[in-house]
């Protein structure tokens, strides 16, 4: 019994038979003997495709009207010719592809083989003081907590903050000669600004003036316990450089007095005591409802000088 009569025993559609007898057939159903063909066909075409393998879900389908790629000559006989109804793949079962060991599984990726990585703690006895339970922190713990600060200054802007991004590109480019530098936001309006070197620092932190994006940029000194500055006020601290200073006058003592002069003096990073130069940065708290000071003239042993002031 041929294939079709024991699938389709009530078809009374002839089909065409393995031995090439031409015949007619429906539209509809499909002759095993032709799909058998095809199969040889795509598996020809397999072999030559230079390896490249296509599961078998993505065959593409075949209209149900198309003559399968078998064309029937006028003599009776069938003659196998590939048209371009022919879907050009062959019949492999997807699951049975073996699965590439280089790449992880959606499984390992989406569980996190990752491990995160942990740093150890330990138990330390607490010291108190006197009665009041109030928990002392050992200067060596402070010591150790403020290095990573020891290239930082805290950054303000004297109006709207800066996108964050342009902040990191535009101080990278003014100060990044040496490495970039890195800004994140602190707390409330004040930024961290972290310099690759110490020479880089010193010539963000008295250069200037500088502006980010158009905005005027205070930049200070980092300190535990730094708060914003209050721009409505009619006073606040500034970085002041004084020139043509003289020699005898580079003490804490000497700055001081004349420092005084163009405000209430705060401090200044360096000892200039063993410096020989002529200039010196002072941090000032400067009252700006006032003319700003931009010289003092002095009077050193009968001599007159001027110093100059920005």
């Amino acid at each position: 019994m041929a294939i079709h009569d024991r699938l389709h025993p009530d078809s009374s559609s002839p089909l065409v038979d393995c031995n090439g007898a031409s015949c007619a057939r429906t539209s509809v159903v499909m002759d095993f003997s032709r799909l058998e063909l095809l199969r040889n066909s795509g598996n020809q075409l397999q072999q030559t495709s230079k390896g490249k393998i296509v599961a078998a879900s993505v065959l593409a389908p075949v209209n149900s009207t198309s003559d399968l790629g078998v064309r029937v000559n006028p003599a009776g006989k069938e003659k196998a010719s590939l048209t371009t109804s022919v879907p050009i793949a062959s019949i492999v079962d997807a699951s049975s592809m073996p699965a590439s060991s280089s790449s992880p599984s959606w499984v390992s990726v989406a569980q996190g083989d990752t491990k995160p990585i942990v740093h150890p703690l330990q138990f330390v006895a607490p010291v108190f003081t006197g009665e009041s339970h109030i928990l002392t922190i050992p200067p060596i713990l402070l010591q150790i907590g403020r290095k990573k600060f020891s290239r930082c200054l805290v950054g303000q802007f004297m109006g709207n903050a800066q996108n964050i991004g342009l902040m990191n590109a535009m101080a990278s480019k003014l100060w990044g000669k040496q490495g970039p530098v890195s800004v994140t936001h602190y707390k409330a309006s004040l930024f961290l600004f972290q310099f690759p070197t110490e020479a880089s620092l010193s010539r963000a932190l008295f250069g200037g003036p500088w502006h980010i994006g158009g905005i005027p940029l205070l930049l200070r000194q980092w300190s535990s316990i730094i708060e914003p500055v209050d721009f409505t006020a009619d006073t606040f601290p500034v970085w002041v450089q004084l020139r043509h200073v003289p020699p005898e006058l580079l003490t804490s003592e000497g700055l001081s007095y004349l420092a005084s002069v163009v405000g209430k003096p705060m401090h200044t990073t360096q000892d200039y005591s063993k410096v020989f130069s002529d200039r010196a940065n002072v941090c000032v708290d400067v009252d700006f409802s006032k003319p700003l000071v931009s010289s003092i003239p002095i009077n050193i042993d009968g001599s007159l000088r001027t110093i100059d002031v920005s």
